[in-house]
């Protein structure tokens, strides 16, 4: 069976060490899960190598069968992350997990692609079944280049770190995940996958070679603006050039709406920029590189120092209770969140930047409003957030501790913050 887009084998490679799949043989038992589980998921028919018997423990001076690097030119690849997996000297590790990631790189999609929703996402799913130490974490980032997140199948009590059973009570488990959940969160995120490397082949109808070669290399160069837009981009007129007139720009500046659209403008170029180059690093560089320039406009605005909150903030830690409608979980940061997060006030207006990850995906996250504080009572109101427009207040108690500001919501009508609150706190950048 071939891989549903054209030029792989498989569409799915599963990577495990022969350790984990001992005794009650997990690793087989959630591969017969996830299979089910992907034939409700898609109309077609989706291939999975999954090899019963691996080799371990081979050194690099052990031949490998070529073959195997065939099997791994797919377009999906699930390792499942053990305390026992991040070792470089099994079988799993180096001759699967590191080169995967290495022909993803180099073929025509590149190791992270742009999903439909336009959000990034690697094409390694990790499945993790432990808790690692941070070691071996750092192991894995160094390779993946990226947060290590994926889906959780981790059962969790006091003293106890095993994998996630179908038998496991989720309300006893401190994670609170439920197996067949975490199932059809795999299937999902591969569906994701799948279904936007298909529609990048579609759209700008790539040639279907698995592995750049010499000849196409410089055509489709991984990370170049030709391979990022080639098909997608539609002829623009040039603007009409106009002079720059400084003192009119600075008392425009001067107006809330405009200073917001101005920062706003600067945030979103940042964004643009940032994710081109890599979504998971280089966009707190260039953020923390545009910084003073954001500052200086935001001095040039008039009336700075006003309020007690205007500046520059990053957040250092969070804790949301229902992140999204109809969700029960708790959300925090550090923790099951990774995020990267700026508030920028001006005497009115505010603005933030940043991006999070949660599972396997990582969210852009921007928007804007106005505000007005009165001694702890903070009032925000939320005009835009990505895409949407909402025009929503939000009442706060806010609080300025030096360089540390401390918000926490929602609040009733008299300013009482509600049984189960979130908070955040944020460090001064400027």
């Amino acid at each position: 069976m071939s891989s549903i887009i054209e030029g792989y084998n498989y569409d799915i490679f599963i990577s495990y060490r022969k350790k984990d799949n001992k005794g009650d043989r997990w690793v087989s038992e959630f591969v017969e899960a996830l299979r089910t589980e992907i034939e409700s998921t898609f109309k077609e028919d989706i291939s999975i190598y999954f090899d019963i018997n691996p080799r371990d423990g081979l050194l690099e001076t052990y031949d490998v069968d070529a073959s195997l690097k065939d099997k791994l030119k797919c377009p999906v690849f699930i390792p499942v992350i053990s305390r026992t997996y991040c070792d470089p000297k099994s079988f799993a590790w180096e001759h699967e997990f590191t080169v995967f990631v290495d022909l993803a790189s180099h073929d025509r999609f590149g190791f992270k692609i742009n999903l439909l929703n336009g959000n990034v996402a690697a094409r390694v799913i990790p499945v993790r079944i432990h808790d690692l130490d941070p070691n071996d974490i750092k192991l894995c980032e160094s390779v993946t280049g990226g947060f290590l997140r994926g889906v959780e199948f981790i059962y969790k009590e006091q003293g106890v770190n095993r994998p996630l059973k179908p038998d496991d009570d989720e309300k006893i488990n401190l994670n609170k995940t439920k197996y067949r959940n975490q199932i059809n969160k795999t299937a999902l995120a591969t569906k994701e996958i799948l279904e936007s490397i298909r529609a990048s082949a579609t759209s700008n109808n790539l040639p279907q070679e698995d592995i750049q070669t010499e000849e196409n290399k410089d055509k489709y160069e991984i990370g170049t603006e030709e391979s990022l837009t080639k098909g997608t981009v539609k002829s623009k007129k040039e603007a009409q050039p106009g002079k720059f007139k400084r003192g009119r720009f600075i008392t425009a500046l001067k107006k809330p709406w405009i200073l917001l659209s101005v920062i706003v403008g600067i945030s979103v170029i940042i964004i643009t920029i940032a994710l081109l180059l890599d979504p998971h690093s280089k966009i707190k560089l260039a953020f923390e590189k545009a910084l003073p320039g954001i500052g200086h406009i935001i001095n040039k605005s008039g009336n700075y120092n006003n309020s007690p909150v205007e500046g520059i903030w990053k957040l250092t830690y969070g804790k949301w209770y229902n992140w999204k409608p109809d969700d029960t979980l708790t959300y925090q940061f550090p923790g099951n969140m990774d995020i990267y997060h700026i508030k920028i006030f001006s005497n009115s207006t505010f603005t933030f930047i940043g991006h999070y990850r949660i599972d396997t995906l990582t969210l852009d996250n921007y928007g804007g409003g106005t505000y007005t504080l009165k001694g702890d009572r903070y009032e925000e109101n939320l005009l835009y957030a990505g895409k949407k427009i909402y025009n929503k207040k939000i009442k706060m108690l806010s609080e300025v501790r030096k360089d540390t500001l401390i918000q926490k919501w929602p609040a009733d009508e008299n300013w009482n913050l509600v049984e189960k609150y979130s908070i955040e706190k944020y460090i001064r950048l400027k």
